[in-house]
């Protein structure tokens, strides 16, 4: 059976897919290595003091949207949801032949994900809407002579 993510020898060729990154899962599943999705920051929001970034990511037209507390976190949620829009086309039995089918157990696998980032997504939106400021450290540099 073939992981739902690549096995980059580390033996263990049934590896959970939650053990890689949402990148590498996405990455596995397009037929032509050469093709890799498009990543752009499309916002950011400011509240409380904490910046939200927006990404979003596009791979042969489907479109997805991630947030997150850093740029890295957007990124990969965005590639979560690109993920979750794959698995939505392969149900649907519209999905294209640029990219790998999931098997049954793969798809089980990805629960795991998904349920991680939508409880992290809901966080990010709690903390966002409380208006409660960050405790501000400042560090003074003073030499004493």
């Amino acid at each position: 059976m073939q992981s739902a993510t690549p096995n980059k020898g580390h033996g263990n060729k049934e590896a959970s897919s939650i053990l890689w990154s949402p990148f590498d899962i996405l990455n596995d599943r397009i037929v032509d290595s050469d093709v890799k999705p498009t990543y752009r920051i499309i916002g950011t929001d400011v509240v409380s003091y904490k910046t939200i970034y927006n990404y979003s990511c596009t791979l042969y037209g489907l479109y997805a949207e991630g947030k997150g507390s850093k740029k890295e976190k957007a990124k990969e949620n965005a590639a979560t949801e690109m993920i979750r829009q794959i698995l939505n086309e392969q149900n649907a039995k519209t999905l294209s032949n640029h990219f790998k089918p999931f098997s049954e157990q793969e798809m089980n696998d990805l629960q795991t994900l998904f349920k991680t980032k939508q409880n992290y997504t809901e966080f990010l939106e709690e903390t966002a809407k409380e208006d409660i400021p960050l405790p501000l450290v400042i560090k003074s540099k003073i030499r004493h002579t």
